[in-house]
C-alpha cells in the first residue's frame, strides 16, 4: 500500500530508528518489510524497462472537455465580417479580388478528447465593376467581375502535445505556419496565433520567430 515514489530513504531511516530502539515493536518491523519489497519491486521493473510512475499520453490523459472555454468553442456560427487594413480601410488584396468591406461566414468548432477542429468558410461578394478593368486578375476560377463573387474554406486542427494543465493546443497550418492557443482571462477567453518558425521555409528564410496573426 505504500506509495512512495522513492522508497530508498524511508528505508534508511527506519533502518536507523530501528537501531536505536532496544525493543523492536512488531509495526516498525512490519513497515521496514513493506518498504524493503516496494523498493524490491521497483528495481526489478526499472531493469524490465518499466517505471513505477505512469507516462503521461496526451491522447489518452488530455481531455478539452474539462475546460470551460473549450466547452463554448463547441457550435456553430453565422456572421458578417468586415476586414480592414490598418488605416481603416477594407482590405484589398492583389491576388483576390473581391471585397471585404462585408462578407459572410460560416464556422464550426469541435473537441473531441485532446482534439480541436475548426472550419470556416467565407462568402464574398462580387468586386464593385468600376474596379473590374484595374484587377488582374478579375476573377479567380469562373465567373464574371463585378456579377460574380466568390468562397474560401479554411481549416484549422489542432491538438495538445504535452499533459500541461493550461489547455494549450497547437498544429500545424498551410504546410508552413504553426498555430497555438492558449487559454486566457477568467475562463472565458483564448489567444489564437499563427506563427511562422524561424529557418528556411522553401520560400525565404527568417532569423526568428513571425507572430503572422493573433486573434483573442
Amino acid at each position: 500500500l505504500y506509495s512512495s515514489v522513492d522508497a530508498t530513504a524511508d528505508i534508511m531511516f527506519l533502518d536507523m530508528l530501528a537501531s536505536s530502539q532496544s525493543n523492536h515493536s512488531p509495526e516498525l518491523e512490519m513497515l521496514q518489510q513493506n518498504l524493503k519489497k516496494y523498493d524490491l519491486d521497483k528495481t526489478r521493473n526499472l531493469k524490465n524497462g518499466q517505471s513505477s510512475r505512469k507516462l503521461c499520453d496526451p491522447e489518452e490523459d488530455v481531455d478539452l472537455s474539462e475546460f470551460p472555454q473549450w466547452q463554448n468553442e463547441v457550435g456553430y456560427w453565422v456572421g458578417e465580417y468586415t476586414f480592414l487594413q490598418s488605416d481603416g480601410t477594407p482590405m484589398e488584396s492583389t491576388s483576390w479580388p473581391y471585397r471585404y468591406d462585408s462578407y459572410k461566414g460560416f464556422i464550426t468548432g469541435n473537441i473531441s478528447g485532446n482534439k480541436y477542429r475548426q472550419r470556416n468558410v467565407f462568402l464574398y461578394p462580387p468586386a464593385e465593376t468600376s474596379t473590374c478593368d484595374e484587377n488582374d486578375p478579375n476573377v479567380v476560377g469562373t465567373g464574371t467581375c463585378g456579377v460574380n463573387g466568390n468562397s474560401k474554406i479554411f481549416e484549422a486542427d489542432q491538438a495538445a502535445s504535452t499533459c500541461t494543465e493550461n489547455g494549450e493546443i497547437e498544429g500545424p497550418y498551410a504546410g508552413v505556419f504553426t498555430t497555438k492557443t492558449e487559454l486566457v482571462g477568467a475562463d472565458n477567453a483564448l489567444v489564437y496565433q499563427v506563427i511562422l518558425p524561424a529557418g528556411d521555409n522553401g520560400y525565404f528564410t527568417t532569423t526568428e520567430d513571425r507572430v503572422y496573426q493573433s486573434q483573442l
